[in-house]
């Protein structure tokens, strides 16, 4: 579980994400990205939908390794809220696989 000063948690947040954010796509996850308070810590929230796995199990899964991912990087973005959104092809993929997809996303997400 990701720290509750970490976490996105109001649908108003997401929104605001979605609506005002950054987007950046590839072949397992989207990142949208949204700049705001600088030395403010950095805010994640995952989606994973019933389009990836029609089992509960599964999605779960994915968001405790998503979860496990973002931990890691949430440091060195502060000031960003970030919404990783699983794409159907991220059902199955090994730890290694969606970390390394996460990376690249957010270095191109936050590079401008």
């Amino acid at each position: 579980m990701l720290p509750r000063a970490n976490r996105l948690r109001r649908a108003t947040s997401f929104s605001r994400v979605y609506q005002s954010g950054r987007s950046v796509g590839g072949r397992l996850l989207v990142v949208r990205g949204l700049r705001t308070r600088p030395g403010h810590p950095a805010r994640a929230g995952i989606v994973v939908s019933t389009k990836v796995s029609k089992l509960a199990t599964v999605r779960n899964r994915l968001r405790r390794r998503l979860r496990a991912a973002i931990r890691s990087k949430l440091r060195a973005f502060p000031g960003v809220d970030l919404v990783v959104i699983a794409k159907p092809p991220s059902r199955g993929q090994p730890f290694a696989a969606l970390d390394a997809e996460l990376n690249s996303l957010l270095s191109r997400l936050l590079k401008t």
